[in-house]
């Protein structure tokens, strides 16, 4: 969830049904949660994160994989009221690996 020009100040918790008969989803009780220091990490994904971290010191990935050539512009306004590099490159990412996920891109 996410208010209009909120910047990443606090996360969202939403409960929600789906219905395969109806084809629905049903929103219920959502709340916001402030992001302060007295949330403390959860301790499971602390580690995968450190654990992906240090993963990706590996030389060996520590590669360019693409040159981008356009402004990246990933400011809430702009990608939510028009088209935007940074949404340029997220789609096309998705698309470049179509094969996997045909029935959820166009």
């Amino acid at each position: 969830m996410c208010s209009h020009l909120t910047i990443q100040q606090n996360i969202g918790v939403i409960d929600f049904t789906f219905s395969s008969r109806e084809n629905e989803v049903r929103f219920e009780h959502p709340k916001f949660v402030d992001v302060t220091s007295e949330i403390q990490p959860d301790p499971e994904a602390e580690k995968f994160v450190q654990q992906e971290l240090e993963r990706l010191k590996d030389p060996a990935k520590n590669k360019e994989l693409v040159l981008v050539k356009t402004v990246l512009d990933g400011r809430f306004f702009s990608i939510r009221t028009q088209e935007t590099g940074l949404g340029n490159l997220v789609c096309d990412s998705c698309k470049s690996n179509e094969s996997s996920c045909s029935n959820h891109v166009s």
